[in-house]
C-alpha cells in the first residue's frame, strides 16, 4: 500500500517551519504595532526593520531546528517538543540581546519583550492545536504509521493492545 502524502517526512516538516513563519510574522506584526514604531513606507528605518525582523525570524528557526525542535519522533506525544521550542525562543531572545548590546544596536526593549514572550507563546499553542488536530485525524482512522511489535509474547500483547486502545497516537499495528 503507498503512503499518504501527508506521512512524508518532507511534508511533515515543511508544515512546521511554515506553521512557525507565520506565528513568528505575526508575533513581530503584533508586537511592533503595539509599540506604534514602525509604519512601513518605505523609509530607510522600515527597510532596516524589515532586515532585523528577517534576520530575528531566521535566527530563531534556525536554532528551533538547532534544538531539535523539528525531531518528527517527538512530536506525537510528551514534552519534549515544548522543551525545546523553549530553549531556542531564550537562546534566541539571548542571543539578540547580546548581539544589541555589543552592536550598540538600538532595539526596542518594549519591542522585546512583547516579540519573545508572544512568540514564544504563539509556538508553543500552534505546536498544541496542531498536535490536537493530528490526534483528531488519528481518531479518525486516518495518517496511521502502520507498525510490527516484536518482543516476548506478553509484553507484545500489552503494547499492541494499548497502541490499539490509543487511536490518537497514530499508529496500526499490522503484526506482532
Amino acid at each position: 500500500a503507498r503512503r499518504h502524502w501527508l506521512l512524508s517526512r518532507g511534508a511533515q516538516l515543511a508544515f512546521l517551519i511554515a506553521m512557525d513563519m507565520v506565528v513568528l510574522t505575526v508575533s513581530m506584526v503584533v508586537a511592533v504595532q503595539a509599540r506604534g514604531l514602525v509604519t512601513l513606507d518605505g523609509s530607510d528605518f522600515s527597510h532596516q526593520f524589515l532586515l532585523a525582523a528577517t534576520v530575528v525570524g531566521a535566527v530563531w528557526l534556525a536554532l528551533i531546528y538547532g534544538f531539535g525542535g523539528y525531531q518528527l519522533r517527538h512530536q506525537r506525544a510528551g514534552a519534549v517538543e515544548y522543551k525545546r521550542v523553549v530553549m531556542a525562543s531564550f537562546a534566541t531572545a539571548g542571543a539578540l540581546g547580546i548581539t544589541s548590546y555589543l552592536t550598540k544596536a538600538e532595539f526596542p526593549r518594549g519591542v522585546y519583550v512583547l516579540l519573545f514572550t508572544i512568540g514564544t507563546a504563539g509556538l508553543l499553542v500552534a505546536r498544541f492545536v496542531r498536535r490536537r488536530a493530528m490526534h483528531a485525524v488519528h481518531r479518525q482512522g486516518a495518517l496511521l504509521t502502520p507498525v510490527i511489535v516484536a518482543g516476548s509474547s506478553g509484553h507484545v500483547d500489552a503494547i499492541a493492545k494499548v497502541l490499539r486502545r490509543e487511536s490518537w497516537l497514530g499508529y496500526r499495528v499490522h503484526g506482532t
